[in-house]
C-alpha cells in the first residue's frame, strides 16, 4: 500500500503500477496525480483511476483515515 498526503487529505492505493511490476512510490505525485516511474503511466489517487496510458486498469485503493495523529485503514 502507498499512503499520500495531498492537502491535508490521505488517500491509500496499491503500491504496484498496474501495467508493470514497478513499485509507485518510486514515482512522482502532482496534486492527485500520481506518475509511474517506468513508463509514465498516470493514476488519480483519489479513485485509482488510470489517466494517462500505457496502463489500462485503475489501481486498487484503500479507505484510510486519520485518528489522533495515526492514519488507520477502514475494515
Amino acid at each position: 500500500m502507498l499512503l499520500c498526503l495531498v492537502e491535508g487529505a490521505v488517500y491509500g492505493v496499491h503500491d504496484t503500477c498496474t501495467h508493470e511490476a514497478v513499485s509507485l512510490s518510486l514515482g512522482a505525485l502532482c496534486e492527485h496525480r500520481l506518475r509511474c516511474p517506468l513508463h509514465g503511466s498516470e493514476f488519480d489517487i483519489r479513485s485509482g483511476k488510470v489517466l494517462d496510458e500505457p496502463a489500462d486498469t485503475d489501481l486498487q485503493t484503500y479507505s484510510v483515515y486519520i485518528d489522533d495523529g495515526w492514519v488507520c485503514l477502514h475494515e
